[in-house]
């Protein structure tokens, strides 16, 4: 499997009720994409018409570079990360943190890491 090519809403269900109280799962996305996103564009399009009775998939994806303009990587050399964006809500320590996040489960899984979105509040991780 390429790097970032998980199921996040998939990731999301399984993993949802799985945080402790103190932190809540917000959203499993991509992130740090390099160099970019992979654009499809009309000549995928034109190949999955003519040689996948339409369905645009991984056999169009490696025949035909990336459509952005001036980019003519690889679908394989366009990879990003796969993030779980989190929330806390509360300050909590570093031992409650760890025992609220199944961090092994989720790296099996394929999440490379973790973005904590600000509250209002400013909760925080102490000690």
């Amino acid at each position: 499997m390429k790097k970032g090519d998980v199921n996040h809403k998939g990731l999301f269900k399984k993993y949802e009720d799985q945080f402790g109280k103190d932190v809540v799962l917000l959203d499993v996305q991509t992130a740090n994409h390099r160099p970019h996103p992979f654009v499809v564009g009309a000549k995928h399009v034109v190949h999955a018409s003519d040689h996948c009775g339409g369905m645009l998939g991984e056999e169009t994806l490696q025949a035909i570079p990336c459509a952005m303009r001036g980019c003519t990587e690889s679908y394989e050399n366009h990879v990003c990360d796969t993030v779980a964006f989190i929330q806390l809500t509360r300050t909590i320590t570093s031992d409650e943190f760890r025992a609220a996040v199944p961090y092994e489960a989720m790296e099996a899984d394929g999440v490379d890491g973790f973005a904590f979105v600000e509250t209002t509040e400013e909760f925080r991780i102490e000690g």
